[in-house]
């Protein structure tokens, strides 16, 4: 039972990995739609605006927030800021401009 278990999983990530694949691909293919195409492309923008605006509201409403609590505006400023921050924001800023650079270098 164990083998066929095996089996049956190793068959299915297969085909989950295809079917993976293959959804990337079609991403890259454009439609005959323009406004499809255009919706597609806007995709990955338009979350990452949204993200950006949002996390942008929360860190400032946790900085008025230590301020209106009587923590000095720099030592709220620190503390709104932490490492996660740092982090998540190098991760987005490489995204999207390392991968420029990694576009011209294969074109």
């Amino acid at each position: 039972m164990a083998e066929i278990t095996a089996a049956a999983d190793a068959a299915w990530n297969s085909g989950a990995v295809e079917a993976l694949r293959e959804a990337v691909s079609a991403q890259g293919r454009h439609s005959r739609a323009k406004w499809a195409d255009a919706l597609s492309i806007s995709v990955r923008p338009v979350i990452t605006y949204w993200f950006m605006a949002l996390y942008c509201a929360a860190k400032t409403a946790a900085f008025v927030g230590a301020v209106d609590a009587g923590v000095g505006w720099i030592p709220a400023i620190q503390a709104a800021w932490t490492d996660a921050d740092q982090a998540l924001w190098a991760g987005v800023l490489n995204f999207w401009f390392l991968g420029r650079v990694f576009d011209r270098v294969r074109a």
